[in-house]
């Protein structure tokens, strides 16, 4: 959900955010999906990708599994 979020504020299509980060556009759509579980590497193209750093996208999920969960 963080990755869709943050690549749609950026307008980049699933494609364009998969050239950017030299990964196929299955692979985030899947990510996005929670279909798949990146691997380190994998989140770190999509952090670049998305101009932001895996670190600030980890922040971003955990900050809103917890609000989700107090919820």
């Amino acid at each position: 959900m963080v990755v869709r979020q943050t690549r749609l504020k950026l307008q980049l299509s699933l494609n364009q955010a998969g050239i950017k980060g030299g990964i196929s556009y299955q692979m985030i759509d899947r990510v996005e999906k929670g279909e798949r579980i990146p691997s380190v590497d994998t989140l770190l193209r999509i952090a670049h990708a998305l101009r932001t750093t895996a670190w600030a996208l980890l922040k971003e999920a955990e900050e809103r599994a917890k609000s989700s969960s107090s919820a």
